[in-house]
């Protein structure tokens, strides 16, 4: 079981695969959507910074606080 919600949007972003068609993707969303929404709720996330997770996408956890540094 994941300590944190952002290592459960890991691992289920890891099991969709970089194969992921477009409408797993879409099914995705929801729960996506409502785990980052819960996170947020019980506190702020952590500053991982730059992270380039399993399926090969990268991305600044930054952008998901609303703010990127430039």
């Amino acid at each position: 079981m994941a300590d944190s919600a952002l290592e459960a949007l890991a691992a289920f972003a890891e099991s969709l695969g970089a194969s992921a068609s477009d409408a797993d993707l879409e099914r995705a969303l929801p729960i996506v959507t409502r785990t980052l929404r819960n996170a947020l709720r019980t506190g702020p996330l952590p500053d991982l910074g730059e992270t380039e997770p399993a399926i090969g996408l990268r991305f600044d956890v930054g952008d998901l606080r609303g703010g990127v540094e430039d």
